[in-house]
C-alpha cells in the first residue's frame, strides 16, 4: 500500500482495532484460530460464528470437487477462510487493511496451511488482470468505500470464467440513515442490482437467507433493533461469457 494511502486509512484502522478489542474478538490460543469458524461455547460472538459456519458449509458445497482454484479472500480479517480454503488444496491469497496479530493478517502465524497475505485496499488490489478464478468477499463487502469501484476491481483480476462470491455481508431492503460521524456500512438489494447492471455483471443467488423470512420472527427482531433486520444472502457475480 502506498504511504499516502496508509495515512488515509490510519484513522479507520485505529478506530476499528479499538472497537474489535472492546468487543473481544480473537484469542491468545492458536487452536482457536485453527478451529474457525467453530468457536467455544463461551465465545462472546458464538451466535455470529454459528451463522458463518453454516454459510461456510454452503460455500464449500458450492465450490464442490474443484481443486487448486486460484482464490482471493478480500477483507480477510484474521484469515480463517483463507486457511480453510488452503487446507482444501486451493491456492489462496488474502487481502486486508489490517495486519495485527490478533484480528488481522498477522494471525496467519497460527495456521498450518500456507496462503499469501497482502495489505491493500479493496479498490486498488495489487494483482495482474485475470489472476484469480474466485474472488470472495467474506463479511467484508459492506466496508467498501465504493461498491462500484470495488466490484470493478474484483472483475479486473478475475479469469474469463471466474466469479465473485459475496458472503455474510448485511443487506437491507431500504437504506439506513446513519449519524454524520458514523460510516454507513450497509448495503441494499437495489444498490447491488444497480451496480451489477452498470458493470455488466450477472447475479446469481446461491442462498436466499430464507430463515429470515418468517414474519413473526422478523417483527420481533425489528422491534428490538428499531429497524429492519439484516438479510445475509450469498451471491455470485460474473461477467457474461464472451461470444
Amino acid at each position: 500500500m502506498l504511504p499516502e494511502r496508509e495515512k488515509y486509512f490510519a484513522p479507520f484502522r485505529e478506530q476499528y482495532q479499538r472497537t474489535r478489542a472492546q468487543e473481544r474478538w480473537g484469542a491468545d490460543n492458536e487452536n482457536y484460530y485453527r478451529a474457525l469458524p467453530r468457536v467455544p461455547r463461551d465465545d462472546p460472538h458464538r451466535a455470529m460464528w454459528r451463522i458463518r459456519e453454516k454459510n461456510f458449509r454452503r460455500v464449500i458445497a458450492w465450490i464442490g470437487a474443484a481443486t487448486s482454484l486460484r482464490v482471493l479472500d478480500v477483507g480477510a480479517g484474521n484469515g480463517w477462510l483463507a486457511n480453510q480454503l488452503a487446507a482444501r488444496g486451493h491456492r489462496v491469497a488474502a487481502v486486508d487493511l489490517r495486519d495485527d496479530a490478533r484480528d488481522g493478517l498477522g494471525a496467519r502465524r497460527n495456521y498450518f496451511f500456507a496462503f499469501e497475505c497482502y495489505q491493500a485496499e479493496f479498490e486498488r488490489l495489487p494483482f495482474a488482470p485475470a489472476q484469480f478464478d474466485l474472488v470472495i468477499f467474506n463479511a467484508s463487502l459492506h466496508y467498501a468505500a465504493s461498491l462500484a469501484e470495488t466490484l470493478q476491481e474484483a472483475s479486473r483480476i478475475l479469469a474469463p470464467i471466474g466469479k465473485i462470491l459475496l458472503v455474510d455481508s448485511p443487506f437491507y431492503s431500504h437504506s439506513i440513515t446513519q449519524s454524520p460521524n458514523r460510516p454507513n456500512y450497509f448495503l441494499t438489494f437495489d444498490q447491488l442490482n444497480r451496480t451489477a447492471r452498470e458493470l455488466n455483471l450477472n447475479i446469481e443467488i446461491i442462498f436466499a437467507d430464507a430463515e429470515w423470512h418468517k414474519r413473526a420472527r422478523r417483527k420481533i427482531i425489528a422491534r428490538k433493533l428499531g429497524r429492519e433486520p439484516a438479510h445475509f444472502p450469498i451471491y455470485t457475480l460474473q461477467s457474461p461469457p464472451v461470444p
